[in-house]
């Protein structure tokens, strides 16, 4: 077992916006609230656009994701942000259901492009994890990645969670084929039935997901893991702790 390994974090979809009691309007942690202390890099290149008025949806925020402030691992977590920037959204904005649609299809898009998937990968040669951990869509960016330009020697496991990837995605890059095919990579994918956002998902994209269902082909671990009675589902297993620190091991 590797004491301190290297993790990279790619968080999903709509993270940031300024009003929500979902999700951090700073992209400080990309939303991974188990381990709040534990997430740099994200935040970098994100203007700062707090105030005093917006302190009730803080406050709220705070209590609906139960933010535990000091947890202590061993990783080394490194956040990797990619999404578009939603800080000016008013409020109104952002109780528009349709806001988040354009987002959704706005950022899919995005993470097929070729200047996504190679920002990424310069990003992975830099940090060289030996463990990346994926949030929704960021599963989809990551593969993008991987199959145009492999992965880097020391990563040794890959963590999806709530895969916003398709079921029978296809994976056609050799070498990271092979290495899946050989157990030479560990895939756990954890995926649960009752995930609201992935259910929409499938519906809207006349294809089932990953964190759905699993993925059909004998390539991942996948494990069933029940999301939590909350707000969202979707983004429950980035505020249990525990499972976190179990998972973010080799």
């Amino acid at each position: 077992m590797i004491n301190k390994p290297n993790v990279v974090y790619i968080h999903g979809c709509f993270v940031g916006p300024k009003y929500s009691i979902f999700r951090e309007s700073e992209l400080v942690n990309g939303g991974l609230y188990g381990l709040l202390e534990e997430v740099k890099d994200v935040s970098e290149n994100v203007e700062k656009t707090k105030s005093k008025k917006d302190s009730w949806i803080e406050k709220i925020r705070t209590k609906f994701n139960r933010v535990k402030p000091k947890y202590s691992m061993n990783n080394t977590i490194n956040g990797y942000s990619w999404a578009v920037d939603r800080n000016n959204y008013s409020f109104w904005q952002s109780c528009n259901p349709f806001c988040y649609l354009n987002t959704y299809i706005q950022e899919s898009n995005y993470i097929l492009t070729q200047e996504a998937t190679s920002k990424l990968h310069q990003y992975l040669l830099t940090k060289n994890p030996e463990i990346i951990l994926t949030h929704s869509a960021g599963n989809r960016l990551l593969f993008e990645t991987f199959n145009q330009f492999g992965f880097n020697s020391n990563l040794q496991k890959i963590v999806t969670l709530a895969s916003d990837l398709p079921a029978d995605y296809k994976i056609y890059n050799h070498d990271f084929l092979s290495k899946l095919q050989n157990r030479d990579l560990i895939w756990e994918n954890y995926y649960c039935f009752y995930d609201q956002a992935l259910l929409f998902s499938s519906i809207f994209k006349l294809e089932a997901r990953t964190g759905l269902i699993g993925y059909k082909q004998n390539l991942a671990k996948n494990i069933f893991y029940p999301l939590k009675l909350k707000m969202n589902f979707h983004t429950s297993g980035l505020h249990d702790t525990k499972f976190l620190k179990k998972i973010l091991t080799i």
